[in-house]
């Protein structure tokens, strides 16, 4: 809500309409985005042994 209000005041002649299932399903995107490229693969990364890792080139 805080950024449609920023987004009315700074450009008032322009119409702004976001539903609240629009606004939902773009924070659970991101947070899906978030796990599947970030925490995942630091998961897989972290259950390696860093040596056999550098001895595997």
């Amino acid at each position: 809500r805080l950024v449609m209000t920023v987004l009315q005041v700074a450009y008032p002649s322009f119409p702004i309409s976001l539903p609240n299932w629009g606004l939902v399903s773009a924070i659970l995107v991101s947070i899906l985005t978030g796990l599947v490229f970030g925490v995942l693969p630091a998961r897989k990364a972290a259950r390696l042994d860093a040596i056999a890792a550098l001895n595997k080139r």
